[in-house]
């Protein structure tokens, strides 16, 4: 019997493994991530304070995800941030993960329609959590704006605003 465990584990591990490698691939919804793949330059303002970053954004290994990278800084100081893009197959949305040494991060849910990408997500608010929704606009195969709002009340309000800008080489 003790013989058999360690064999049928085995086993079972590279057949799992084996069927996802035959069923589990990138699909379309994937691929559309790819428009922010590559090298970018972010200039914006958030609460008057102005920055610059540059962004590098790859595929993480088997193209299911586009990880990106940034650093930079501004009025507020130097910044390193990280975002992960992904597509959720059950609840067929995207998703958001983002964080950065100034300890803001958020997690949004979202979708594209056209050229505009939504994101719905939570914020730590000075008086608790904020609704915020972030829109990031495809202005041409170079350029992209990022608008983020926060429902403030019943008013939202912009809280953040830049426009990044692709880095040829």
């Amino acid at each position: 019997m003790m013989r058999i465990l360690p064999v049928t584990l085995v086993v079972c591990t590279f057949t799992a493994v084996g069927f996802a490698q035959n069923v589990r691939k990138p699909g379309a919804e994937h691929a559309r991530m790819g428009y922010f793949a590559g090298d970018w330059k972010v200039e914006g303002e958030s609460e008057g304070l102005k920055y610059t970053l540059q962004d590098t954004c790859e595929w993480f290994e088997g193209g299911f995800h586009l990880v990106c990278r940034s650093e930079g800084g501004g009025a507020f100081g130097k910044m390193k941030g990280q975002a992960v893009f992904a597509f959720d197959r059950i609840s067929k949305s995207y998703t958001l993960f983002t964080m950065n040494n100034l300890g803001n991060g958020f997690v949004a849910t979202g979708s594209v329609s056209d050229k505009v990408w939504t994101w719905n997500a939570e914020l730590a608010g000075p008086q608790g959590p904020i609704k915020a929704r972030l829109t990031m606009t495809e202005e041409s195969p170079n350029a992209y704006r990022i608008v983020l709002h926060g429902q403030i009340g019943q008013e939202w309000a912009v809280l953040e605003e830049s426009r990044a800008t692709k880095v040829v080489r």
